[in-house]
């Protein structure tokens, strides 16, 4: 998974941030009790990103016995959907259900995305758009992020 994909739909935080009622620094890392972040540099945080892609990766890698094998857009946009949230939430939704199962129906597809489009509730259309662009990444390898409500029909094979 490419960090600047990632670095497209999380905005970077210098200095923690309370998200999702968790402390986070640099990409949306986590911070762990063994770690003591206040603040942290451009290079710090892409390291973290790098690593926490690679435990999601590694969720994924784990715990997906498909019938077929993910293509490489398919494993991106996978891993972009579990960064926002959370491994045990990826390994355990429909999308990746649909996905073991080889599903290929892009309104199945977009639909089981989209029910990550909420916080507390709420729609919100940032995440709403996050979910229509890791639905295009998924289904046609289309990382442009183009940050709409619209699936590209052209990029249909």
């Amino acid at each position: 998974m490419s960090n600047s994909n990632i670095g497209n739909a999380e905005a970077i935080a210098g200095s923690i941030c309370l998200a999702g009622g968790n402390n986070t620094i640099g990409y949306g890392h986590e911070i762990k009790s063994s770690e003591s972040y206040t603040e942290i540099t451009e290079k710090k945080a892409q390291e973290l990103l790098a690593t926490d892609l690679k435990w999601f990766e590694d969720g994924i890698n784990k715990n997906y016995s498909g019938k077929t094998t993910l293509s490489q857009n398919q494993f991106d946009a996978l891993v972009s959907l579990g960064f926002n949230i959370g491994r045990g939430a990826l390994v355990n939704s429909s999308i990746f259900k649909l996905a073991e199962n080889g599903e290929t129906d892009s309104k199945k597809i977009l639909d089981a995305f989209l029910e990550f489009n909420s916080s507390d509730g709420i729609v919100l259309d940032g995440l709403k758009k996050r979910r229509y662009d890791e639905a295009e990444m998924y289904l046609y390898g289309d990382y442009s992020c183009d940050n709409d409500f619209t699936l590209d029909e052209k990029k249909v094979s």
